[in-house]
């Protein structure tokens, strides 16, 4: 009997530490033409399923754990939750109109979805899956940015080209935060580490705004030229990586400085990024490719090393990418 339970024990652990060395980073990539999500094994480079939506997926965002991801799109007036074990549709949150850009909370508990059509940002419960209420926010709000204590929500309004905050404890704009910036403010980050700056695409103003969030001023402006579609920010907070769409380039800031310190050429319209879950890539979307259509970009030495053709092909779009187990 202590031999049998010794050998239960011995695989129990076997089989734990089988799962964890069998743990897979992937990326869920749009497939806008043809209303599905590409699902990419990242260690491979290959698509591994599809995932039929019915409606070109515009946003993905991936729960903390791995386990979910949620989707949003044109001509759906609902967000699809997706099982990470299974790639396929679980759920669906009505929200009543199609959206864009979506964040979650670090603890994975609240998604916050803005609409630019209703002018609300739409905070939904994922244990319920159900919105829990919707915050008038008037001027076109389009991104969301959460900062690393889970206490303020920073959304960025494209017609009045201001940014705003959301109080997450009482869900109601918080008095004093509108700041202006550039024309027609498209996407946002926030230093993940120190919580302390925010980073502004402004489109059609051809910089990047820099905001002490914790002041709440703009501090400084980055010209970049040509368009910036999207910012993201590296784990450790020093450096953030700008697409320019117009001009086919990935600008690399360092943000101690807040200078650009390199420019990154990647062809055929790059429209979307994201991190590798170890934060050593950058995985671009290119949209106008019809192979070879997601450049990654090795984060030390700023270099596209290789690409990653999915079923795709010209339009791709967003891209989000986590580890499962």
């Amino acid at each position: 009997m202590k031999s049998f339970h010794f050998f239960f024990l011995l695989l129990s652990f076997t089989f734990s530490v089988t799962c964890r060395l069998f743990s897979t980073d992937i990326a869920y990539v749009a497939n806008i033409y043809n209303g599905a999500i590409d699902v990419v094994d990242l260690t491979t480079k290959a698509v591994i399923q599809s995932i039929a939506l019915g409606y070109p997926p515009l946003g993905i965002v991936f729960s903390p754990d791995g386990t979910k991801a949620y989707v949003t799109g044109s001509g759906s007036t609902s967000i699809d939750q997706i099982d990470t074990a299974t790639h396929t549709v679980t759920g669906s949150i009505g929200v009543g109109t199609p959206l864009q850009q979506l964040a979650i909370s670090s603890d994975g508990l609240v998604l916050y979805a803005p609409s630019a059509r209703l002018n609300q940002v739409h905070v939904i419960s994922t244990v319920t899956n159900t919105v829990t209420t919707s915050v008038p926010i008037s001027g076109g709000p389009v991104a969301v940015a959460i900062t690393p204590d889970n206490a303020k929500v920073f959304i960025t309004c494209s017609i009045t080209n201001t940014i705003v905050a959301l109080d997450t404890t009482s869900n109601t704009l918080i008095p004093g935060i509108d700041i202006a910036v550039g024309k027609e403010p498209t996407d946002i980050a926030i230093d993940p580490v120190t919580g302390a700056k925010a980073y502004i695409c402004n489109h059609y103003t051809n910089t990047i705004s820099v905001i002490d969030i914790i002041s709440n001023v703009q501090v400084t402006t980055i010209t970049v030229n040509a368009c910036p579609n999207r910012v993201l920010i590296t784990p450790d907070g020093a450096t953030v990586y700008t697409l320019v769409i117009n001009n086919q380039e990935v600008h690399v800031i360092d943000t101690t400085t807040d200078a650009t310190i390199a420019v990154i050429p990647v062809n055929d319209q790059p429209i979307n990024a994201v991190l590798s879950p170890d934060g050593s890539k950058i995985y671009v979307t290119k949209f106008t490719a019809t192979s070879d259509n997601i450049a990654v970009v090795d984060t030390t030495t700023h270099l596209v090393i290789d690409a990653i053709t999915t079923g795709s092909g010209q339009g791709s779009g967003a891209i989000a990418t986590t580890t499962i187990p």
